[in-house]
C-alpha cells in the first residue's frame, strides 16, 4: 500500500494516510485545504475532498503518471510517460487526454492558466502560452474525399509555424507525427480517431532548432511521409 503524509504545525508533525493501490504514487497536489489529488504508476489517480482522510481511486491512463499541477481551482494538468498529457477544466471532475509531445514527461508547472511548462526525460522543456493549445486541428470540410492524401506543408521553409493538410476517406484511427532527421519523434500532431473529411493542422516549431524535419501520416491502410524545413 502507498502512504500519503500530511504535515501539521509547519512540518513538526506528520500524519500518515494509507491508500490501497498497487505500485507507487509520484506526485500530490491540493487546490485547497480539503481537496487534493495524487497520481502514480499504471495511470493511478486518487482524489480526496476531506483533507486526505479518505481517497477515491481510479485509473486515467495505461501509462505511468509522473506529475500533477493546478494553476487555479478548476484547471489542472497531469503528465507522464509515453507523451501523456491530461487536462481538467472543472476541478478534476473530468479529465481529457490532450495531444502529447514526445518523451517521458517528468514534471509540469503553470504560472497561470495560460502559461506552463513540461519537462521531459530527453532534456527538453516545452512551454505553452495559450493554455496548452499548442496544436491547432481544424476540420475544413466534411465532404468525404475519394482517397487518402497528405499535402506538402505550407509555408515551407517556415518560421516558426506551418500548416499541413490531410484528407481521410473514412472515420478511423489516425497518427500524424513529426520526426527529426535521426528518426526521433518530436511531436504527435494527431493521435486518435478522426471522422472522414479534410483537415488543416498547424505545427509550431518555436521550441525546436532550425533544420530538416519529417512528418508522417499513418492509418490502418495508408502511410506517407514528407519533408519540411525550419529556418530561424
Amino acid at each position: 500500500n502507498c502512504l500519503i503524509l500530511k504535515a501539521n504545525y509547519g512540518g513538526l508533525n506528520w500524519t500518515q494516510y494509507p491508500v490501497v493501490i498497487p505500485g507507487k504514487l509520484n506526485s500530490v497536489y491540493f487546490i485547497n485545504q480539503f481537496t487534493g489529488f495524487a497520481v502514480g504508476n499504471a495511470g493511478k489517480y486518487i482524489k480526496t475532498t476531506n483533507e486526505g482522510t479518505n481517497w477515491s481511486v481510479s485509473t486515467l491512463s495505461s501509462y505511468d503518471l509522473k506529475s500533477i499541477f493546478f494553476p487555479d481551482s478548476l484547471n489542472g494538468w497531469i503528465v507522464g510517460s509515453s507523451g501523456t498529457v491530461i487536462n481538467t477544466t472543472n476541478g478534476g471532475n473530468n479529465w481529457i487526454a490532450k495531444n502529447g509531445i514526445y518523451g517521458s514527461h517528468t514534471s509540469v508547472h503553470f504560472s497561470n492558466v495560460q502559461t506552463g511548462w513540461i519537462a521531459t526525460n530527453l532534456g527538453y522543456i516545452y512551454q505553452t502560452t495559450n493554455g496548452g493549445s499548442t496544436i491547432g486541428i481544424q476540420q475544413i470540410s466534411s465532404e468525404i474525399p475519394k482517397e487518402y492524401k497528405i499535402s506538402q506543408n505550407y509555408p515551407n521553409p517556415f518560421n516558426p509555424s506551418t500548416t499541413i493538410r490531410l484528407e481521410l476517406p473514412k472515420k478511423e484511427y489516425v497518427n500524424l507525427t513529426v520526426y527529426n532527421v535521426n528518426g526521433i519523434e518530436i511531436e504527435r500532431l494527431i493521435n486518435g480517431v478522426k471522422n472522414a473529411g479534410s483537415y488543416e493542422i498547424s505545427f509550431d516549431g518555436s521550441n525546436i532548432s532550425s533544420g530538416i524535419y519529417y512528418y508522417r501520416l499513418m492509418t490502418v491502410k495508408f502511410t506517407d511521409t514528407k519533408k519540411m524545413i525550419l529556418i530561424k
